[in-house]
């Protein structure tokens, strides 16, 4: 008989196999009077009892993950942070949400591992249960599944209380790049379970739109490579008046957008 994975048992009697999981200890709260999860495979072939095994340890991780978010966005509505407006995606602003994702996942393994509410159990599941989560990561990137990525990434736009105004094309580029950022921060939790040292990254990009003046720059550094005189003299006439009448000193939510016109 091969040796059983982390969490798969077989009846001594009967000979079926089930799948036997330790609470995390941080969602406790949501399983009254439960510190473990048993149930039957319903299968006494291994083979059988090995993938169905694998599936309901992704499906768990992914219960535990969700009922993670749902505290975490109970908490947040308990707080004053402030909205983030984003009225474009650009490629920077994509890779800034990307990296805002990944450093608070590394964060909060961070502070869990430093305030010893980790268990050997329970890295052992999470090392099964992310090698799987990247598997099915992996697959849906490869093929552009944006309906199994868009999920997560809806769940972390509303945790972080970003406001988006973006298109379809550039909802799906973001939920590729999401998808891409997922596969790599849970690589580096199962670095951190073999022991490695995985620094978390720091946040350093304001994502919220710019000032007026801001954009305005970039507006007249776009007309100055057109090199078109006449019209960068118009352009560099008006925009500075227009700054001083609507006072920069107010966030006025201009659009990225301008920025392409």
């Amino acid at each position: 008989m091969p040796m059983l994975p982390t969490g798969l048992q077989r009846h001594p009697q009967s000979g079926t196999y089930y799948l036997r999981r330790r609470i995390p200890t941080d969602v406790l709260v949501c399983y009254p009077g439960k510190k473990e999860i048993t149930f039957s495979l319903r299968t006494k072939d291994y083979r059988t009892a090995v993938e169905r095994h694998r599936a309901e340890e992704a499906r768990l991780i992914s219960e535990w993950e969700e009922k993670r978010q749902r505290q975490a966005e109970r908490y947040a509505r308990t707080q004053l942070a402030a909205i983030t407006h984003i009225d474009a995606l650009t490629p920077e602003v994509i890779d800034a949400i990307c990296l805002h994702a990944e450093s608070a996942s590394l964060a909060g393994d961070e502070a869990r591992r430093e305030s010893g509410h980790y268990t050997l159990d329970e890295v052992e599941e999470y090392q099964t249960g992310y090698t799987e989560a990247n598997r099915i990561l992996k697959g849906a990137v490869a093929i552009g599944d944006y309906e199994l990525l868009r999920g997560p990434l809806e769940q972390f736009l509303r945790l972080y209380r970003y406001q988006l105004k973006a298109t379809e094309p550039e909802m799906r580029r973001l939920a590729l790049a999401y998808g891409r950022m997922a596969i790599r921060t849970n690589e580096k939790l199962l670095s951190r379970y073999d022991g490695k040292e995985v620094p978390t990254p720091v946040m350093s990009q304001r994502l919220e739109t710019p000032m007026l003046s801001e954009v305005t720059q970039s507006y007249l550094a776009y007309y100055q490579k057109l090199d078109k005189v006449a019209m960068l003299r118009k352009v560099t006439a008006v925009m500075p008046l227009l700054v001083d009448t609507l006072y920069d000193g107010y966030d006025l939510n201009l659009s990225l957008k301008m920025r392409s016109i």
